[in-house]
């Protein structure tokens, strides 16, 4: 397996092993998860979970937040608050 490449962002670029679904249609099941998990687990998390791209991930929530789907958020995810919530 070849190693990961990153962008500038330190966004992981396109691999095949990560990415399975890369270019395919969106599932609703897919969309659901999206919806669900994004705000509070973040790009990158998702990403790994739907084997798409980071940069996929984040037009797609753009994309169904302009649909309305999704509901734009003032409070995004921020490192470590997953873990400030399981330690209280």
């Amino acid at each position: 397996m070849a190693e990961p490449q990153y962008d500038n962002q330190k966004r992981m670029k396109y691999h095949p092993d990560f990415h399975a679904k890369h270019k395919t249609d969106w599932l609703a099941a897919d969309e659901k998860y999206l919806i669900e998990h994004y705000d509070f687990l973040g790009a990158n998390h998702c990403s790994m979970a739907l084997e798409r791209t980071v940069t996929t991930i984040s037009e797609r929530v753009c994309q169904l937040r302009k649909k309305g789907k999704m509901l734009k958020t003032k409070m995004g995810y921020k490192k470590g608050r997953l873990n400030q919530r399981e330690t209280k």
